[in-house]
């Protein structure tokens, strides 16, 4: 895990593509081991947005795209913009992109 999380802090596109294929597996360990790495990533909130938002602009990955917007949606990024919550920060990100 030390490696993917290396990858992913130094913004490697395609060490997120793989931990979006990961999460998008069909076997539980895998998927599995694509949660924690995905729990991981948002303890650096700034990093894991990065990510997210450069999936959403993903032209030639549907999957991609969808599942960043998806996570997008449930992950909440306090510490990037501190005067809203929930649902506003979320909004707030895509808009801004």
């Amino acid at each position: 895990m030390a490696d993917s999380m290396a990858a992913l802090h130094s913004g490697d596109a395609a060490a997120f593509e793989g931990l979006i294929q990961m999460l998008l597996a069909t076997d539980n360990d895998q998927r599995s081991r694509g949660e924690s790495i995905f729990q991981e990533l948002q303890k650096s909130p700034d990093v894991c947005a990065n990510h997210l938002i450069r999936g959403l602009r993903s032209p030639e990955r549907t999957e991609l795209r969808s599942l960043s917007a998806e996570l997008l949606r449930r992950v909440r990024f306090p510490a990037l913009l501190p005067g809203l919550g929930g649902a506003g920060s979320t909004a707030a990100l895509v808009l801004a992109s």
